[in-house]
């Protein structure tokens, strides 16, 4: 099996194609909150922890922020990525309204790649 980043078109894709809602204590783990999103064509999930992330060497939003980043670059900026960020409120798609700086350590949610 092989794995790489998500792209920016995998990103829309999760984004137009599921529903999501925040989800404490996922499947009764404790203190295991998160984004879950649902797939609207089939019966797939996707779980993102809120596993925050780190800025200057500190770690951020633990428990209160669900991030990932995609393999695909700002075009015209490319110290800064298209990610997805989350809290219990609402999903920010950063890299379609803005973007994120890739110094700033959001987890890596993998995708398989065949």
């Amino acid at each position: 099996m092989k794995f790489k980043y998500p792209s920016y078109s995998q990103l829309v894709e999760l984004r137009d194609h599921t529903t999501n809602e925040w989800v404490e204590n996922y499947k009764d783990i404790k203190k295991l909150n998160g984004r879950l999103f649902k797939s609207k064509n089939n019966d797939e999930e996707l779980f993102i922890p809120a596993s925050g992330f780190y800025k200057n060497l500190s770690l951020c939003m633990e428990r209160k922020l669900a991030c990932i980043w995609s393999g695909s670059l700002n075009p015209f900026t490319p110290q800064e990525s298209y990610c997805i960020i989350s809290d219990n409120k609402s999903v920010k798609r950063h890299g379609y309204e803005e973007h994120t700086k890739r110094c700033y350590g959001l987890p890596i949610r993998p995708v398989l790649f065949e």
